[in-house]
């Protein structure tokens, strides 16, 4: 597949699985950017548009526009706005990861008027080119980027800038005041303009402002994909509760409102007839604080000094190296919550420890979700002010369902309560959900809130702090390690490289959770499976740490469900085949346990030879056929989704082919699909799928999976997969001949997805107000 049809599949799944709410616009205005009423004497001129040639020809006069606006309404000293459609972000863009480097590009983005803003999105007319028409001494080709530079810098920001233009502060001929780059770092809102019907993210019939808001097609689909892929980058970017967008066609517009569950749309407007509206909008707007604006008021720009010295600490600690990278702002967050005393630094915050607050330092996060609409997870590795030590910082949205769940913080208490602590998960130190003193509100989304029947549950901004700051499972040494870290995340003691031996009571981790703490992960993937190195370079050993927990059910939940939770929990491509293919089966203890054979065989895909190393168009199918796509009946309550995974696990077909037969990595493979060909087999699935109507007994659900054997499935424990795992790694290291790992054969394939219980309709879903402007 082209690069092109990547994106634009992405950019479709973008858009499906958002939640869309709409309003008339005076609500929209009212309920998303509160504040007073135009005062009566106030006058907007109209906007002088050109849509009816090119989309570029509209820029000028939108810019013109709004700049008029923000002059009418007195936001002129605060706010700039630049064209932005020709020239990607050269701050931000990174080297480290491909995934953080981009092109694109905005078409017009509002900025805060600072110096650091203002400059930093100069371009030279002789630089500028734009969709379908040049400006000033418009080159053949767009010059090469200039190269990144801190944006702690203030003249040193203005791209391509000497020493003495830094000292000569801003020119005013050598600029276009009108063009800039787009700087995802420092963008208010943006606006995304078209004047090509078959290209509209949205519907803008003046005729039926209430009707359905979402054109359907590829097209359309990919357009509004695009909005949220670059609304996601802004939160990757900075820290936002929030993030507000304008979509123009031709002469009409919709407010969007993006927050990490959805988006609240308004109802289509002509603004070219009523400028009053972008009037009213900007007015309120240049009122508003950050916060109020959407910028989370526990970060805060840090000091160059501050800047300075993370950036310098890097040079000691390596961890630190990513969230240095020349370019990324550098932030200082500020968590109120129970610490863990510095006497205590070893252990795991307790439950009963009153809240102080706590400064830390981040730059570039290691990890960030490309999803807008789900956990949008970002994790940092963070300096500890107070500590004086690196640390790493989970930052989400979790579901806020507390009749259903324990908060992931929560079950991370619960797991640290045994006086038997030795565990392979991550130590928590403090955090939780992100409380805006002194009156103690937390950060909630506002979209849930449209969406009455029925109920969508919201989701609450967490931060996390945790002690081991570890690598991903991808970056496993050799097949070895693999092996290794897995084994630890389900029981074990740490690994060394020069020999493993494994012990009956030894440290564990989803093993001991399941048994001892009564906990069941549900959503055991390839992210979530991290890897620890200690001893240091004298004695290096690496164990495997099961995290993220926020999925987790207690043992009661698991035993005895409600109709509301037996709903697919988990990373999509590690999701077991039988809890794709039967809607309403619960979660149980086998599910897990297929998760860690599924990611087993991902990595192998991705990262060791087979016999489709060579052949990349042939396993970028094979992947998308069994860890990506599905084939979705609708006809029942949570879709009955058919998968290559399931009916591989059913006849115990090898997910990857070409290994050495006699290599224990392979030994391993080919043991666990015999293991799950068997437990599946076993259990006798019911040819049927079934559904629930009332609230469930759990004998009932687990009837047609108790086969002949009354509950002695292959995969009702863990000790048969163990045994395996242990098999294999008691080999003496001579029988484990090198497998050389390889850069990622697969590196296109679609973003992961998890589901958090909440049920989707088949199409977009969305609600709307019924009453008309």
């Amino acid at each position: 597949m082209s690069a092109e049809g990547i994106a634009e599949q992405r950019r479709e799944k973008l858009s499906a699985e958002m939640y869309w709410a709409m309003l008339p616009v005076e609500e929209w205005l009212d309920k998303c950017v509160p504040g007073g009423a135009l005062p009566s004497n106030m006058q907007f001129q109209p906007f002088s548009i050109e849509w009816k040639k090119q989309e570029g020809d509209m820029y000028m006069g939108l810019l013109q526009g709004f700049e008029g606006l923000f002059k009418a309404v007195g936001g002129e000293d605060d706010f700039i706005v630049r064209i932005t459609d020709s020239h990607p972000d050269t701050i931000t863009q990174g080297s480290v990861d491909a995934g953080d480097v981009n092109s694109h590009k905005l078409d017009l983005v509002v900025y805060e008027r600072t110096l650091v803003a203002e400059l930093a999105t100069e371009v030279p007319p002789t630089r500028w080119r734009h969709k379908g028409k040049t400006q000033g001494q418009a080159q053949s080709a767009v010059a090469p980027a200039p190269e990144v530079v801190p944006l702690e810098a203030t003249n040193a920001n203005v791209p391509n800038a000497t020493t003495s233009d830094a000292a000569a502060g801003p020119s005013t001929t050598s600029a276009d005041p009108f063009k800039g780059h787009t700087k995802w770092a420092l963008a208010e809102f943006f606006i995304e303009v078209t004047n090509d019907s078959s290209m509209s993210p949205f519907s803008f019939d003046p005729e039926d402002p209430n009707g359905h808001p979402l054109p359907q097609g590829s097209k359309h689909a990919s357009s509004r994909g695009q909005i949220i892929e670059y609304g996601n980058e802004i939160f990757s970017r900075q820290h936002r509760t929030f993030v507000v967008v304008i979509s123009v066609y031709c002469n009409y517009a919709r407010f969007i409102r993006l927050d990490r569950i959805g988006a609240t749309i308004s109802q289509p407007f002509d603004y070219v007839a009523r400028p009053n509206i972008f009037g009213l909008f900007l007015y309120r707007y240049t009122r508003m604080s950050p916060e109020e604006r959407g910028f989370d008021p526990t970060s805060t720009r840090a000091s160059d000094a501050d800047a300075a010295v993370f950036r310098a600490l890097a040079g000691k600690y390596p961890a630190l190296a990513k969230a240095a990278t020349p370019g990324w702002p550098i932030h200082e967050l500020t968590i109120n919550a129970p610490w863990i005393t510095a006497e205590n630094r070893a252990a795991a915050v307790r439950g009963d420890i009153a809240c102080s607050p706590r400064k830390f330092l981040i730059g570039r996060p290691s990890y960030r979700s490309h999803s807008m609409s789900e956990r949008g997870t970002r994790g940092f590795v963070a300096w500890d002010v107070t500590q004086r030590t690196a640390v790493f910082i989970k930052d989400y949205w979790r579901a806020d369902i507390p009749e259903l769940y324990l908060t992931e913080y929560e079950t991370y208490l619960k797991l640290w309560e045994s006086p038997d602590s030795d565990m392979f998960i991550p130590t928590l130190l403090g955090g939780g959900d992100v409380v805006l003193n002194p009156d103690g509100k937390r950060q909630l989304t506002l979209t849930d809130t449209f969406f009455t029947e029925p109920a969508l549950p919201g989701r609450v901004h967490t931060r996390l702090v945790l002690k081991e700051v570890c690598r991903p499972l991808t970056s496993f040494k050799e097949s070895r390690e693999l092996v290794s870290v897995l084994y630890d995340a389900l029981r074990g003691k740490p690994s060394s490289t020069s020999s493993i031996v494994r012990l009956a009571n030894s440290r564990k981790a989803h093993k001991r959770a399941w048994e001892d703490c009564h906990f069941l992960h549900r959503d055991i993937s390839a992210g979530n499976i991290l890897i620890y190195d200690v001893g240091g370079s004298s004695s290096p050993k690496t164990i495997g740490l099961l995290a993220d927990w926020d999925l987790a059910s207690t043992k009661e939940q698991v035993e005895h469900p409600v109709a509301s939770l037996l709903t697919r929990s988990g990373t999509w491509q590690f999701i077991s085949g039988a809890l794709l293919n039967y809607p309403n089966k619960p979660h149980l203890l086998s599910d897990d346990l297929e998760s860690v054979y599924h990611v087993l065989n991902w990595c192998a895909l991705k990262y060791l030879p087979h016999n489709l190393t060579h052949r990349p168009a042939a396993l970028a199918a094979f992947m998308d056929m069994h860890y990506d796509l599905a084939y979705l009946d609708v006809s029942e309550a949570l879709g009955s989704i058919e998968t290559e995974k399931f009916y591989k696990i059913v006849d115990g077909s090898a997910f990857v082919r070409g290994l050495p037969e006699d290599h224990p990595f392979e030994m391993l493979r080919s043991a666990l699909a015999e293991l799950f060909k068997r437990h599946y087999r076993e259990a006798e699935m019911p040819l049927q799928r079934f559904t629930v109507t009332a609230e469930p007994k759990y004998a009932d659900l687990i009837a047609p999976w108790a086969g002949s054997t009354a509950g002695n499935l292959p995969l009702d424990s863990h000790a048969l997969i163990m045994d395996e795992f242990l098999r294999v790694l008691n080999l003496p290291q001579e029988q484990w001949p090198p497998i050389t790992k390889l850069a990622d054969q697969a590196p296109h394939g679609l973003p992961s997805s998890t589901s958090i219980g909440i049920k989707r309709s088949a199409g977009e879903p969305y609600t709307s107000t019924a009453e008309k402007i």
